[in-house]
């Protein structure tokens, strides 16, 4: 039962990390300031991150997060 809690706590560590860098990379990437960044797991290593416009798939692992994609994100067209 101890070793189920130490390994979920180390998991949510570790995605509360990824979550952090993959705003700071969307900041960046798209001129967007954080705290306007919205980020959620796909599954594993895989992230979506949505904000100011635009809407990023990445990919996140120990050494760093890789955009995968991105696109326009709930803007309407002409």
């Amino acid at each position: 039962m101890r070793r189920t809690a130490l390994v979920a706590l180390l998991l949510a560590g570790c995605a509360g990390q990824a979550i952090g860098l993959v705003q700071a990379h969307h900041g960046r990437e798209f001129r967007c300031d954080r705290r306007y960044v919205r980020v959620e797991r796909v599954r594993g290593d895989e992230w979506i991150s949505r904000g100011c416009g635009f809407e990023a798939e990445w990919t996140c692992r120990s050494d760093g997060c890789e955009l995968r994609d991105a696109r326009a994100h709930g803007m309407s067209g002409p």
